[in-house]
């Protein structure tokens, strides 16, 4: 596609290359905007414990995702100090990692915690209401 030529038709002063990143990232029919999925956010945390942040490769294994989709993502989990809810996988690798532990271990607890109906109340790992009747 000829983007400059999209550029100037649209007239809006955007460039070439903006007017691709747009489509790219936001106007592609088949792209999945919302609501992640635990499955989405448990592949997301699987491939970066094994590939790093290689947003790309890791958007490769999710159809409809952006790599830039993928990395805020991630760094969303990172930044997300939500507190008495029960946490998503992706949450719950983002913080094992901040504690220091290796992304294979990050993730084994993460699945571990995850399987197990935990939540985070108040700093301390707990069972959630759910799982303890």
């Amino acid at each position: 596609m000829d983007w400059q030529h999209v550029a100037d038709e649209l007239g809006t002063g955007r460039s070439a290359k903006q007017c691709r990143e747009h489509y790219l990232y936001s106007l592609q029919p088949n792209m999945i905007k919302g609501q992640w999925t635990q499955q989405e956010e448990y592949i997301i945390a699987r491939e970066h414990s094994m590939s790093g942040s290689q947003w790309s490769r890791i958007a490769s294994c999710l159809p409809g995702r952006t790599d830039n989709a993928v990395k805020n993502t991630f760094y969303a989990a990172t930044r997300s100090k939500a507190r008495n809810k029960s946490y998503s996988i992706l949450w719950l690798y983002a913080k094992q990692l901040q504690a220091g532990k290796t992304p294979a271990a990050a993730l084994s607890k993460a699945v571990e915690v995850s399987a197990h109906g935990i939540s985070v109340s108040g700093g301390r790992w707990q069972t959630c209401a759910h799982e303890q009747t």
